[in-house]
């Protein structure tokens, strides 16, 4: 395997270590450190798990809860395989890495599971308060306060202080630590769970210690002082096997040097493996520098070399020299004269190097070497002229080439050491070559040449992972935006919501024995309804008729037709008014219904109750003393926006808004031309009020049921039809069922209503003994609905009567 593994992991605060500590990301982080697979940590905060693996295309965990769709561990393979759930992780990694075995065939896994499964919940009250207070940071927080609480039922904060906390957890983790005893005690032939041989039970065990040791070291001290066995196996093997997730990377040799600073230690480190005697020398005149910042030239002759093996302080020493040179630089005017342009060099790499300690002062090794070479600039009476072009080249063209390094440190240590030589350090006479300018100036600019060429490859291939990158970064921000937006969207839309009418909708269909086409069908291919639907010009229809007519039922119908119809409606929002509920029976409540149906299929609409929501925040918006200002005003707002471009409005049962009636059918009217893409259908009685406002309409059609009796009845009887085929009363009785329907139809006179009171009354009746006690019993109700509401009343006023009777005889009576 050319790359390595990844470990996506949930990372811990900075005062807990920076460490994973999830018990089942422990489980696969040891398993990869028992196996010596090299891999690299990916950290990952909780609101990110979800739509960073959705991003990778990762299966979710089936049948999952939402807050447990996407978890922790997941390892991505170097073939680019994700894998998720620390056990399938475990088979996979077997498979790959057979050595040492996992021993996946011994049964000790789940014995571990079924013991830890009795454990976990029962010390739930004592760990899982202190991970979001001792482990997580701040971007975690919340997220997993709130699906824990969601979970528990109650706070976390709740949880830690119930009656299942402190001795009670622990009381109830006895017979999870029992089991655990007895499972631990089964082999005594080594200290794992089958002997001698460790297996993938001992190593999730080890997970679980992990866990309950990063929340806090008290826990796990609790939990293996319950028998000498859990801490003979904990000793067994936990100083190698758990080992800190900060040692996780393991490569070899140089590939941990990433950092610029860590590649110049390389670099210097090799230069003084490879040119030992050089190096002594430019060491000697850097610790001379040290003692003496004024040191120039015929010193004393000091070969003590007091600079750092250590890469930390050997840059602090050079910090040390870089900044007495910086104050020691003085401006020259033979420079100019000998040198030509190297004073632009010299200001340029002071600028550099001031910036360059400031932001990075782990750098101070290179730059101090290029402060010793700005001397030499400065000085270059006794410095030949290819030693000056080179020391301003490089110095000019230090990009911090990984690479060039070692050839750039060389050339410039070389400079250093040939600069003080000259100047009188004799006891460099010793070193020979390193005057050989032109061919080390040579030398780096085409190693430099040779590297731009690799740089070129090596960036192509970097922009496009940066590229790919900043894409992830993008479309993960765009979740997080979503995901709050989403959140502020459903509060908005939740404190709109006065009733959801699509479940009025159902309630009204179940009420009345559901669906029936034929009842409405006439309607949907009547020429008045066709021009309502067809033509642009007419956007309003009327139906109206008298109570029991079946405007209710033919409103579900059109619903369920117009869902389906071509040209296709691309919103449909609809309202039942009902008089007795006073959330159903005012203008405002109609406004609301509409406004939220609407938000509901089209997203993008509840901006325009949000710019009205963010000042307020709270439900009292929507129930204030000005709710139909803001509603009105929201929702001609909403109708100017273009996604309503074919949409469709209906409010059922406009007589019995018995409140602001006439401020919503002034909206109404005023919609009609002011949105004339938006189509209204409404329904009602004969009101005096609603039809003089409708017909001053200038872009409406009606439907008259009153003028339509032929097709009503139509529509009663097959109603009456197929409620009588419903019955359950005469299912095995054809010759009362053909009765019952004769005598239904004869007595509703085409009121729907009428027949639905009637076959409810039926469906009460549970049992029978003739035909003629069913017969009796229909021919006792009234005819009309006038006669059959006075019959109800009736009844109602004999209940409340009985009860009253009742009530009395059972106080104390006096023999008086």
């Amino acid at each position: 395997m050319s790359e390595e593994l990844v470990l996506f992991d949930l990372p811990s605060k900075k005062e807990a270590g920076n460490r994973g500590w999830s018990g089942n990301t422990w489980k696969t982080r040891i398993v990869l450190n028992y196996k010596n697979i090299p891999y690299k940590t990916q950290w990952i905060e909780y609101p990110d798990i979800a739509p960073t693996f959705a991003s990778y295309g990762i299966p979710p965990n089936p049948a999952s809860s939402p807050d447990v769709t996407y978890t922790v561990p997941v390892v991505k393979f170097p073939n680019g395989d994700y894998l998720m759930q620390s056990y399938a992780i475990a088979q996979k990694l077997e498979e790959l890495f057979p050595e040492p075995s996992l021993h996946l065939e011994s049964d000790s896994y789940n014995k571990v599971v079924a013991a830890w499964s009795k454990i976990d919940p029962a010390l739930a009250p004592e760990t899982r308060p202190r991970v979001p207070k001792n482990l997580l940071n701040p971007a975690s927080v919340e997220y997993f306060e709130r699906t824990r609480s969601a979970r528990l039922g109650m706070t976390l904060e709740e949880f830690s202080k119930s009656d299942k906390a402190g001795e009670a957890a622990w009381a109830a983790a006895e017979p999870g630590l029992q089991a655990l005893k007895a499972l631990l005690t089964e082999n005594s032939s080594g200290p794992y769970i089958d002997g001698n041989s460790v297996s993938y039970g001992d190593l999730a065990l080890a997970g679980n210690y992990a866990f309950l040791g990063t929340i806090h070291e008290d826990l796990l001290k609790r939990l293996l002082s319950y028998d000498e066995s859990l801490q003979r196996h904990y000793d067994a093997y936990t100083p190698d096997d758990t080992a800190n997730a900060a040692q996780d990377d393991k490569q070899e040799g140089r590939k941990d040097a990433t950092s610029p600073h860590e590649l110049w230690d390389e670099a210097y480190d090799d230069l003084k493996a490879e040119e030992p005697k050089l190096m002594q020398m430019y060491e000697v005149i850097l610790s001379n520098k040290l003692t003496d910042p004024n040191l120039d030239h015929n010193p004393a002759e000091n070969k003590t070399n007091v600079i750092a093996a250590a890469g930390d302080e050997r840059r602090a020493q050079m910090l040390a020299i870089i900044q007495t040179g910086q104050t020691n630089i003085k401006t020259e005017v033979h420079i100019k004269e000998s040198v030509g342009q190297v004073m632009e060099v010299v200001n340029s790499a002071k600028s550099i190097i001031s910036t360059a300690i400031q932001a990075a002062p782990q750098a101070a090794l290179p730059w101090s070497i290029v402060s010793m070479a700005l001397d030499i600039l400065q000085n270059p009476v006794e410095a030949q002229k290819d030693n000056v072009e080179g020391i301003a080249y490089t110095t000019k063209r230090m990009k911090w080439y990984w690479r060039l390094y070692k050839e750039i440190i060389l050339f410039q240590v070389k400079s250093i050491c040939s600069f003080y030589r000259n100047r009188g350090l004799q006891f460099f006479r010793d070193i020979v070559m390193i005057d050989n300018w032109k061919e080390s100036l040579k030398e780096i600019r085409t190693l430099e040449l040779e590297f731009q060429n690799d740089y070129a490859t090596h960036m192509t291939l970097e922009e496009k992972s940066m590229s790919h990158q900043i894409k992830e970064c993008l479309e993960k921000l765009v979740v997080l935006q979503v995901n709050h937006l989403e959140r502020q969207d459903r509060d908005c839309l939740r404190d709109l919501r006065i009733t959801n009418p699509r479940d009025d909708r159902k309630r009204l269909l179940d009420t009345k024995g559901g669906l029936l086409p034929d009842s409405y069908n006439w309607a949907v291919e009547s020429a008045m309804f066709q021009q309502w639907h067809r033509e642009k010009q007419t956007n309003l229809l009327w139906i109206k008729g008298n109570p029991g007519k079946g405007k209710t039922m033919m409103i579900c119908g059109l619903i369920e037709e117009l869902e389906h119809m071509e040209p296709h409606q691309d919103l449909l929002s609809y309202f039942f008014c009902q008089g007795t509920d006073p959330n159903l029976n005012n203008a405002t409540a109609v406004l609301r219904g509409i406004i939220y149906l609407l938000a509901v299929q089209k997203p993008s609409l509840i901006e325009h109750v949000q710019q009205e929501y963010r000042t307020v925040g709270s439900k009292s918006l929507f129930d204030g003393i000005n709710n139909w200002i803001t509603l009105s005003g929201i929702f001609e707002k909403l109708l100017q926006d273009p996604a309503p471009e074919n949409a469709c409005l209906i409010v059922d049962a406009l007589d019995e808004c018995e409140s602001d009636r006439k401020k919503l059918l002034d909206l109404i009217i005023r919609s009609t031309l002011a949105a004339p893409q938006v189509k209204w259908i409404l329904s009602s009685r004969h009101f005096l009020d609603i039809e003089a406002k409708l017909r001053s309409c200038q872009t409406s059609a009606v439907i008259d049921l009153e003028s339509n009796a032929t097709h009503v009845s139509m529509s009663v009887y097959a109603y009456i039809r197929c409620r009588t085929r419903q019955l359950n009363l005469v299912d095995d009785n054809e010759i009362l069922r053909e009765q019952l329907q004769r005598t239904i139809l004869q007595k509703s006179s085409g009121t729907f209503l009428w027949a639905a009171l009637v076959f409810k009354e039926l469906e009460e009746l549970c049992t029978y003994d003739n035909n003629a006690e069913v017969l009796q019993l229909l021919d006792d109700i009234p005819d009309g609905l006038v006669g059959l509401y006075e019959r109800m009343v009736n009844q109602i006023g004999l209940l409340f009567r009985d009860a009253t009777d009742l009530g009395w005889t059972e106080r104390p009576t006096d023999s008086n």
